[in-house]
């Protein structure tokens, strides 16, 4: 077989690429500061000009030297574009005038896309609109108030007027600030939300609790009131005040609606003011789980509440006094999904030693077509990946390793061909959203056997690798609670390809079929550390058949730098056997429950990418990639070295 000979020119694609990089930076828009310089109502520098020429996200800035004047304005301001921010801070005192009987509001905001910020203290006097959207403020609004259907309040700033809500009042930010939000007038509820953030630190309203401070009276025509618990303690009988009033509170809310788990906020009303009191309920741990990780150990935390006691009755009750949030993390910390999925982690870092090896070993015209019979090489390589949450809900995690690849492959007779490898490694694989991290060491080795005849090779490769682990866990309950661990595992392996070799238009077509099997085991799990959250499980094992349906596309020929080839390879990997692993553990001296591992799919498209130059006599630059993808994961791999030939 002719080996084939052609230069590949790599200049277009990088200046496609430079060319299409270069647009993206230039057709991409940048937020702007406008500057307001003048108190006049028309003209450069004015206000009504600043927001004429504004786009979404740019801010209008107040000159300093506007501090303590006023700008009066003659007619309506013209629409705000959407995303715009009014930053009065350096011109303090300044005022915005819009009571004139021109003026139909001083700002109407109708847009639910909006979201329009006022910085600063700035007064503006003139009836507000807020029909859809989002207004967060600071200083003034100095008369009337009407917020529509999907309007949103925010900030701490004061109303100087009446107002009156059909939409949602938020003191402080969109997150949990806490703040008070000043009403100088009369306030009307019509339906709409009103969001409380507390905290656990205290109860006094406006530092511990949102508050909605009013001077008039107060009318409350149904609504919602929306209590965000930030992280903490929270104990039954705890009582908070959110609304206090000068005048009298008329009227109810229809409900309230907390993120808290085992206690249930309950309205309290007083002649002057609204408040609510922390009160317990009848929640279980199981049916606040929002994967099936957490619903198992949630299970297993109900049984275990009765009998509790020491130790383990004080993360229980942690646990009780936190939000949903806080007990759908903690049942995530208990429970030790690290382990199952660590086997699937090494399986795929097995798939991806072999596909290295594979892609070394492959040869498209026997040894003895060389006056050299031996080839030896060593790499130097990293894996990265990631996998998302699969169906339920199980956490993904990143896996990070790296290594050093070497091997030797000599000609027995012309296109037999027998060989060795050998890879080192070392990495973590850590859990999203909880504290769960393994290091691991990989010691892997294996040997193969090629045949290469005049359109067809075929590759077999066996051995096996042994792991050291060492695993952290992280609970935040009552106190920071670690549990360790360390195990080995072992495993075997073996691949079989065959592949034939066609030859068109100087490039070398190598479809190829392989099947690959892997056969695993992890010791058992006895961690130490805190005992009452310490777990112990029997040991792991999985095995794993897959084939591979893969295309090779070879090219060679002259460069600057030596001969060269480039090789790219495009595959479909199928998994036959399981494609996860339970861990059935339990903590110290108490019944067991089951965590699933993650599951990483069936499927997986495979890529890959060699480059091979010839700098040296008897001696080759290795670079290459590997690449596997489907919806819940994507590894890769990259590896450079040498190979020589003697």
């Amino acid at each position: 077989m002719v080996r084939a000979r052609k230069s590949i020119d790599r200049v277009p694609v990088m200046g496609t690429l430079v060319f299409l990089l270069a647009a993206l930076a230039v057709g991409e828009s940048h937020a702007i500061d406008i500057s307001v310089t003048t108190a006049a109502d028309t003209g450069m520098g004015s206000l009504r000009q600043a927001i004429s020429d504004a786009n979404p996200g740019d801010r209008i800035v107040f000159d300093p030297g506007l501090a303590n004047q006023t700008i009066t304005l003659q007619s309506d301001l013209p629409a705000f574009p959407s995303n715009l921010t009014f930053d009065s801070r350096q011109a303090v005192g300044i005022v915005v005038d819009g009571t004139a009987p021109a003026v139909t509001d001083l700002l109407r905001i109708n847009d639910p896309a909006s979201s329009i910020s006022f910085l600063g203290d700035a007064n503006f006097l003139g009836t507000t609109r807020l029909n859809s959207g989002r207004l967060s403020f600071e200083g003034t609004l100095g008369e009337d108030l009407t917020i529509g259907d999907s309007g949103s309040l925010f900030g701490n700033g004061t109303v100087g007027g009446n107002t009156t809500s059909r939409g949602t009042l938020n003191a402080g930010g969109p997150g949990s600030d806490i703040d008070t939000m000043t009403f100088n007038g009369d306030v009307t509820l019509d339906a709409g939300f009103v969001q409380v953030d507390i905290a656990d630190t205290g109860t006094t309203p406006g530092v511990d609790s949102d508050l909605y401070s009013v001077g008039g009276s107060v009318t409350i025509n149904g609504g919602t009131v929306r209590v965000n618990a930030i992280t903490g303690t929270y104990t039954s009988g705890t009582s908070y005040t959110f609304l206090e009033a000068g005048g009298a509170v008329t009227g109810t809310f229809d409900n309230i609606v907390d993120n808290l788990a085992f206690l249930d906020a309950m309205l309290e009303y007083q002649a002057n003011s609204v408040g609510f009191v922390l009160q317990d309920n009848d929640v279980t741990f199981e049916s606040l789980a929002a994967s099936c990780n957490q619903q198992s150990i949630g299970a297993y935390l109900d049984v275990l509440e009765e009998g509790a006691s020491g130790d383990l009755l004080a993360v229980i009750n942690s646990f009780q006094q936190s939000t949903v949030g806080g007990v759908q993390s903690g049942l995530e910390q208990l429970g030790g999904q690290i382990y199952p999925t660590l086997l699937f982690t090494q399986l795929q870092h097995t798939s991806m030693s072999l596909a290295l090896a594979r892609n070394q070993l492959v040869v498209d015209d026997p040894l003895c077509c060389f006056p050299q019979k031996t080839q030896g090489w060593v790499r130097g390589y990293g894996i990265g990946g990631d996998a998302d949450p699969d169906d339920c809900g199980t956490n993904g995690f990143t896996y990070r390793m790296g290594g050093t690849d070497l091997g030797v492959q000599r000609e027995l007779a012309c296109g037999l061909l027998a060989g060795g490898f050998a890879n080192l490694s070392s990495g973590e694989v850590s859990a999203d959203r909880v504290d769960q991290v393994a290091e691991m060491d990989t010691y892997l080795a294996g040997g193969s056997l090629q045949y290469v005849g005049n359109c067809h090779y075929l590759l077999g490769m066996a051995g096996g690798a042994t792991q050291q682990y060492d695993v952290r866990r992280t609970i935040n309950a009552d106190r920071l609670r670690v549990a360790r661990s360390d195990f080995d595992g072992s495993q075997r392996f073996a691949y079989l390809e065959h592949g034939r070799v066609f030859n068109h238009y100087n490039t070398l077509w190598i479809p190829h079929v392989a099947v690959q099997y892997v056969d695993l085991e992890q010791d058992a799990i006895n961690e130490t550390g805190d005992d009452v959250v310490a777990l112990s499980g029997p040991a792991l094992d999985t095995e794993s058949a897959r084939s591979i349906l893969g295309l090779s596309l070879q090219q060679s020929g002259p460069t600057d730098l030596g001969a060269a080839t480039t090789k790219l390879r495009f595959g479909w990997m199928h998994e036959y056997m399981d494609t996860r692993n339970d861990f059935v553990s339990s903590f110290v001296d108490q019944d067991s429950f089951l965590v699933r591992g993650l599951d990483l799919g069936r499927d997986w498209a495979v890529v890959g990418a060699n480059v091979q130059w010839s700098t040296f006599c008897h001696c080759t630059l290795l670079l290459s990639y590997e690449g596997q993808f489907n919806d819940v994961q994507s590894f890769h791999t990259g590896a450079g070295g040498l190979q020589y030939r003697w």
